[in-house]
């Protein structure tokens, strides 16, 4: 299968064959001020490992106290070599895969989806909890040597996945498309393409 390909911009640059981030990839977290977060509960823990054999554990939290709360965890921790390299948190909290998105995806896929960009390079991409239909975050973190950078954090519905080869494709839509009583769409779905490829992430308004 061969997808028809748009103008795709990189999520990220490689510098000095390390991973940077683009500004305007990432949007921050309205997390508000929560004076009784005072510790947190792990609720799983992963082992990932890159082909290079680098091993990083990726650590999901729940607030503590939060147990009634939407999220099925509020808090990513990443470790190397036994030392924390990444952590953020997010009040609203991130789920587990959606069955539907896990069929797409691999029976495999739990808390994320996981995806080798290179031998020392790993993609994780979470999704966030949808709060009155709107889009939830996905949120993208990449691995590569002993180091973990945040690459992507916008609000999207997934729409659908296809794969083809070494090539993922993530549909994406950035809102909420309403409907009158009889059906006709009130506004047109703004639709975006994620392409997973060529150890790179790239995006696409079409």
């Amino acid at each position: 299968m061969h997808f028809l390909s748009y103008a795709q911009e990189p999520v990220f640059a490689y510098d000095n064959n390390q991973i940077k981030s683009k500004p305007q990839f990432i949007e921050a977290f309205n997390n508000g001020n929560f004076d009784n977060i005072t510790s947190h509960s792990l609720q799983k823990s992963y082992n990932i490992s890159a082909q290079n054999g680098d091993k990083y554990i990726v650590k999901c939290f729940k607030n503590a106290g939060w147990e009634n709360e939407p999220g099925d965890w509020h808090y990513l921790e990443i470790a190397y070599n036994g030392q924390t390299i990444y952590s953020i948190d997010y009040a609203d909290g991130w789920e587990y895969l959606s069955p539907n998105l896990k069929s797409s995806l691999s029976p495999m896929a739990d808390a994320f989806y996981q995806k080798d960009l290179d031998c020392d390079t790993v993609m994780l991409l979470f999704t966030g909890i949808t709060i009155m239909s709107q889009p939830p975050y996905i949120t993208v973190i990449i691995l590569k040597k002993g180091k973990a950078t945040l690459v992507l954090n916008k609000p999207f519905f997934i729409e659908k996945v296809q794969h083809s080869n070494n090539e993922d494709v993530f549909s994406l839509c950035a809102n909420t498309v309403e409907y009158y009583d009889n059906g006709t769409p009130m506004n047109n779905a703004s639709i975006q393409k994620l392409y997973v490829k060529n150890k790179m992430i790239f995006i696409s308004n079409n």
